[in-house]
């Protein structure tokens, strides 16, 4: 009998024991961050779209109807990626620390619905509910896949969303003492991940290209 596979799409982030296969698909300037206890075989998974998170973010008037449903995009199985030029990066710890002189936590300056949008609330959160289903700190290792810059723009990738989502990441990583075992990022194509819970394998595919694991 097969694992189950669970579809983390743009913006949301999810924690399982094994047996369990979670999968990302579309992965472009996005970033799927995956936390494995490696001795519990408990594992998480995050599909982060922007690198940092604003206090007081303001939804523009109609943006609701350019906005997309959930279900219309798990439909589509791709990525829902909005470019941001302003996005400043919050170093949030999952202890709610801040890099900031004024601490700061999730819910101040995201709604609970966003926390998975953005690197620093996302991996504070995903630690946390690793953490909530009895893993151990010492025990969690990650692995990060994305961050691709997709056009041709003459940008240098350091500036690109792609580029500064895994540039913040790696730096909260850093922060939180969890070691990256295994990256696949950059470049300038797109690609899925499937993350088993059983092993914690990371397997990374891309439209004409071979299968990798990291």
């Amino acid at each position: 009998m097969a694992d189950e596979k669970i579809m983390v799409i743009v913006g949301e982030g999810g924690v399982r024991r094994a047996p369990a296969v979670f999968s990302s698909v579309g992965l472009g300037s996005c970033v799927a961050v995956t936390f494995y206890d490696t001795t519990r075989c408990i594992g998480g998974l995050a599909h982060i779209m922007l690198p940092g998170s604003r206090r007081g973010t303001t939804v523009r008037p109609g943006a609701e109807k350019e906005r997309e449903t959930r279900e219309e995009k798990r439909k589509k199985g791709m990525r829902y990626e909005a470019p941001s030029a302003d996005v400043t990066s919050v170093v949030l710890t999952s202890k709610g620390g801040c890099c900031r002189s004024d601490p700061a936590r999730a819910g101040e300056h995201t709604s609970l619905d966003e926390v998975y949008h953005y690197a620093d609330t996302a991996i504070a959160a995903l630690l946390k509910e690793m953490m909530n289903r009895g893993a151990s700190p010492g025990n969690i290792v990650a692995k990060i896949a994305g961050g691709a810059k997709m056009f041709d723009d003459g940008e240098q990738y350091e500036r690109s969303i792609g580029g500064r989502n895994v540039k913040s990441i790696q730096q909260l990583l850093k922060s939180e003492q969890i070691p990256v075992v295994g990256e696949d990022t950059g470049g300038s194509h797109g690609r899925n991940v499937d993350f088993h819970l059983d092993s914690g394998r990371v397997i990374i595919s891309t439209i004409g290209g071979m299968n990798k694991e990291i």
